[in-house]
């Protein structure tokens, strides 16, 4: 099972209030398969896989289609290249006012940018690297017809 699950800003700390001012609804994004979730969190300090309770009502999710065997190791792949790249607050802010993906530091990323180029790489997708919160949200629901889910 591939979700990707998205973090409900007035939902969480003054941070994420203040991240969804420049990306609005959501302030943060996971991508969920086979019961773990991978992201760059500046909770966590960057990179990381863990266990999230994802049923805790902070958080809308979207079921993906299934993934095979060579996406999962694509998948595990790009993860791998990013998992302990620390996160980029300021790159998230200046990306968030263009539509130009402006790239500070090859050495860091942020949560929505790794998500989308996950995507885009298992599922042969398109979808624009500078999207964010709800903007990306409204584009994987259409991008791939699905209908908000949760994790129960």
């Amino acid at each position: 099972m591939v979700k990707v699950a998205f973090y409900i800003a007035k939902k969480g700390t003054i941070i994420d209030k203040i991240v969804s001012l420049f990306v609005r609804k959501y302030s943060h994004i996971e991508i969920y398969i086979n019961g773990w979730c991978y992201s760059i969190s500046w909770r966590d300090k960057g990179g990381r896989a863990k266990k999230i309770d994802l049923n805790d009502g902070k958080w809308e999710s979207l079921e993906l289609p299934t993934i095979n065997k060579k996406q999962l190791r694509l998948f595990y792949q790009e993860y791998q290249q990013v998992k302990d790249m620390p996160y980029d607050f300021l790159t998230l802010f200046i990306n968030s006012f263009t539509e130009n993906d402006y790239d500070r530091s090859p050495d860091k990323t942020y949560c929505f940018k790794m998500i989308i180029h996950i995507i885009n790489i298992i599922y042969n997708k398109k979808i624009p690297i500078t999207l964010m919160g709800e903007d990306l949200y409204d584009k994987i629901k259409k991008e791939f017809n699905l209908k908000s889910c949760n994790f129960k």
